[in-house]
Parts: structure tokens; sequence; C-alpha cells
């Protein structure tokens, strides 16, 4: 239990990322095509990956697997975890 307790916040603040825009926060425009500009907000919750596109690349990368759940992340969502870390 001692060892939790010392470890609690980095695992907490681990959650909160995985939970979040990931490694991604700082991102502006998405990489799943070649200088796509658009921003990005659509994760997958079914794929192997912790990547963001856009939604224009993630109905392109799912066109075969419609059954996947695509998730939004919302700047409005990260500036609130932001704010709470804070």
């Amino acid at each position: 239990m001692s060892t939790w307790l010392l470890e609690r916040d980095s695992f907490l603040l681990e959650l909160l990322r995985l939970d979040g825009r990931r490694d991604y926060i700082l991102q502006d425009t998405c990489q799943g095509g070649i200088e796509c500009p658009f921003p990005p907000l659509y994760q997958c919750k079914d794929c192997f990956t912790t990547e963001l596109y856009c939604k224009h690349c993630t109905v392109d990368k799912h066109c075969e697997i419609p059954l996947h759940r695509i998730e939004v992340c919302t700047v409005l969502l990260t500036k609130y975890i932001l704010t709470v870390l804070i």
C-alpha cells in the first residue's frame, strides 16, 4: 500500500493523459494524410493505437471496419483536464 501512495500521482496523471488527447495535446493538424490541414479530434477506441485523426482521415481508415467505436476528443475537454491538473 505504501508503494501505491508514493506513485498514485503518477498513476492518476497517466489515467488523465490516456483519457484525454494523450500525446497529441499540442498537435494542431492531423497526421493521417499527406499535409492534412484539419484538426485531429477523432480517436478509435477499438484500434491498437492512441493516435488522433481528423474526421476525413478517420473515415478513410475505417471504411472497411465500420463497427469500430469512434470517440470525439473536444478542445473543451482538454481545457477542463488541464484546468483540473493546474
